[in-house]
């Protein structure tokens, strides 16, 4: 009998142990346009790069590679994941509307995202040009995110492909993030 408790406490706290605390940049619904938005904070991807500025001294300024934020939005009978994947260049480059961004998942899955068109802008603090890539993620893609963390994130420019890839510790928080996302939307976890 001892075990059996045992066993049902065990089962109750271990669901609720893997929940990140949430910290939500946005979680509101407007009345007005019955537009509903969760969106966590953009956390860094990748690796301190330099860039293309130089101080007085010479050396090279270190910026992070990637930055990215997960977000939901709801309005009326339509919704949305969104992944927004702000990257730092050293040329200008054309990036078309379709699917010209990918994950890899840690399970070897390849899952090409919609993305819109961008072509940049010039971000004087680095001598580089940021892009921002707005990806659509749809509802069995948020799901297998829930449970398979993104390895790697491939964008495929008009000419040139660039491959972040993300530590162990950032794929974590950034699989974290999207189930606070989801936890704010009310559509994680799946309840029977």
């Amino acid at each position: 009998m001892r075990n059996l408790i045992l066993a049902f406490l065990i089962s109750c706290i271990l669901p609720l142990s893997g929940y990140a605390q949430c910290t939500y940049i946005l979680n509101e619904y407007d009345a007005f346009d019955s537009t509903q938005i969760v969106s966590v904070e953009p956390m860094s991807i990748g690796y301190l790069v330099p860039s293309a500025y130089t101080n007085e001294d010479g050396e090279l300024k270190m910026v992070e590679e990637a930055k990215l934020m997960f977000s939901y939005t709801e309005n009326d009978s339509i919704s949305s994941f969104f992944l927004t994947i702000a990257t730092l260049e050293r040329d200008y480059y054309q990036i078309e509307a379709g699917r010209q961004i990918s994950l890899m998942l840690n399970n070897g899955h390849i899952i090409p995202l919609l993305n819109v068109p961008d072509r940049g802008r010039f971000d004087e603090s680095t001598n580089m040009r940021e892009y921002n890539h707005v990806c659509v993620i749809p509802l069995d893609v948020f799901y297998s995110l829930t449970v398979f963390t993104i390895e790697k994130i491939r964008i495929n420019y008009d000419g040139f492909k660039r491959t972040v890839k993300l530590t162990g510790d950032q794929q974590a928080a950034l699989q974290d993030a999207i189930r606070c996302v989801g936890r704010g939307a009310e559509m994680y976890p799946i309840r029977p």
